[in-house]
């Protein structure tokens, strides 16, 4: 038990650090944002 505790505890501590930050381009879970696509799209002319 004294060793799960820890171990639990860090690898949670590890997924929260990877979900708080979708910006980072690190991760399984990041977003990418390509500004220039995104004004080709809503040129209204």
């Amino acid at each position: 038990m004294p060793i799960l505790f820890p171990l639990v505890l860090v690898s949670l501590d590890n997924i929260q650090e990877h979900l708080e930050n979708p910006f980072d381009q690190v991760g399984e879970d990041y977003i990418i944002i390509n500004a220039e696509k995104i004004v080709e799209r809503l040129d209204l002319r």
